[in-house]
């Protein structure tokens, strides 16, 4: 399976999504998966889900929009989780801008830079 992570968006914040990541598995371009950190916890990935809102009831219901076997997703998971790692490691300006190439290519938000 080739894993790319295109994209990491980060958040700076005190709830626990710390940003979004999209990622091409194979061929499949996945946007919008959520990495998440509850307070002093490692990282997690969760994939990407559907959010709605009931018009009269306003009652929010959250469905997954993947499901796959842990073999499978685990990987992406690692991959995103590295992928976040080496972001946050850029903005603090521990990388340098001329790293080896890799698999991971990563694009900041505006806005993170103005709150962050």
């Amino acid at each position: 399976m080739k894993i790319e992570v295109v994209k990491i968006t980060l958040f700076d914040s005190s709830k626990p999504l710390k940003g979004f990541a999209e990622v091409i598995v194979d061929n499949w371009k996945i946007p919008e998966w959520r990495i998440l950190r509850y307070g002093n916890r490692s990282p997690i990935v969760k994939c990407p889900q559907l959010f709605r809102k009931d018009p009269e009831t306003h009652e929010i219901t959250i469905k997954n929009l993947i499901q796959m076997p842990d073999e499978e997703l685990k990987p992406i998971a690692d991959a995103i989780l590295e992928a976040y790692r080496l972001e946050l490691l850029k903005f603090q300006d521990n990388v340098a801008a001329d790293e080896p190439q890799t698999t991971v290519t990563f694009k900041r938000t505006e806005e993170f830079k103005q709150n962050g």
